[in-house]
């Protein structure tokens, strides 16, 4: 996923070009990275046989579901695989594609490549896309309202304090659950095609 044309973004500026100002470094992020190590040891974060395995029983959970699918006798049989799949897709995409992706599944790029491509393909996301919105918008400007595109629900759901604030947020924690429910359909048929590539070009002053 290293892509040459988002090589040219920075923790210094935003996909609209403001500028940024970070506080002076500290010992955060060692700090978080000693601590996190002390509960995962470093030989067991990357090619952990039990990632392995559960990628496996995740896409056999996934060919199964899906036979059933094509092969369910009545509608109220595929309605529920329907909502089964739907959950599994959600469980692989946090757990393969995510990963795989940050390059964190495995110390080699191929294999990572490999299960990104595969898991993208079941749940039909653009791998590319996603880099930039996540691995850049995200994790590069995180909770900044207008760069972080995960904070971006078309003001359905408040997320940061810096969000302006409307009385029907109120209860937000009770609607947002259906609302995270529409998110893949957003993610592919919305987002792929214009929020994440519209502040891509608006980066390079297109």
């Amino acid at each position: 996923y290293r892509i040459p044309l988002f090589q040219g973004f920075s923790r210094a500026n935003s996909p609209s070009g403001v500028q940024l100002k970070y506080a002076e470094n500290t010992n955060f992020y060692a700090t978080l990275k000693s601590r996190v190590d002390s509960v995962i040891p470093v030989e067991n974060q990357r090619d952990n046989f039990r990632s392995y395995f559960k990628i496996t029983y995740l896409l056999a959970f996934y060919g199964l579901t899906l036979f059933g699918i094509l092969n369910a006798t009545s509608a109220l049989e595929q309605i529920a695989l329907f909502i089964f799949m739907g959950l599994l897709i959600a469980v692989i995409g946090i757990n393969i594609f995510h990963d795989s992706v940050h390059e964190s599944l495995s110390r080699n790029y191929r294999i990572n490549r490999f299960f990104g491509f595969l898991s993208c393909s079941l749940i039909g996301a653009s791998r590319y896309l996603w880099y930039f919105k996540h691995n850049i918008l995200h994790h590069q400007f995180p909770n900044i309202k207008g760069m972080d595109d995960d904070l971006e629900t078309r003001n359905n759901l408040r997320l940061c304090p810096t969000q302006p604030w409307e009385k029907k947020f109120t209860h937000q924690h009770l609607y947002c659950p259906f609302i995270y429910a529409l998110t893949t359909i957003e993610w592919v048929l919305v987002k792929d095609f214009c929020t994440t590539p519209v502040s891509f070009l608006k980066r390079l002053d297109c």
